[in-house]
């Protein structure tokens, strides 16, 4: 909240996914440290505010996440496990 607004190109979200994927072991050992509470709508808020262009979530592709949050795009490989949520930041005229 102390950011400017418009201060990042793109603002990047990476949560823990909340069923872990299989090929990520490696992510495992940190999977006690992390937060496990869901992005909050107030943390998307403040990302789309400071953001000049957009705003990305990392998510498995099957989330609720995202119908949750109001993305309002999703990309990824078509078998992917992983898909991202894309917000579009509004360009304002000058």
């Amino acid at each position: 909240s102390s950011l400017p607004d418009k201060s990042y190109d793109i603002v990047y979200f990476d949560p823990m996914f909340r069923q872990g994927q299989e090929k990520s072991v490696g992510l495992q050992g940190l999977r006690p440290l992390a937060n496990q509470e869901p992005l909050s709508i107030k943390a998307v808020r403040e990302a789309l505010r400071v953001a000049r262009k957009r705003v990305v979530l990392k998510e498995s592709r099957y989330s609720q996440e995202f119908e949750r949050l109001g993305v309002t795009r999703i990309s990824g490989g078509k078998y992917s496990p992983v898909a991202y949520g894309i917000w579009e930041v509004s360009k304002e005229k000058k």
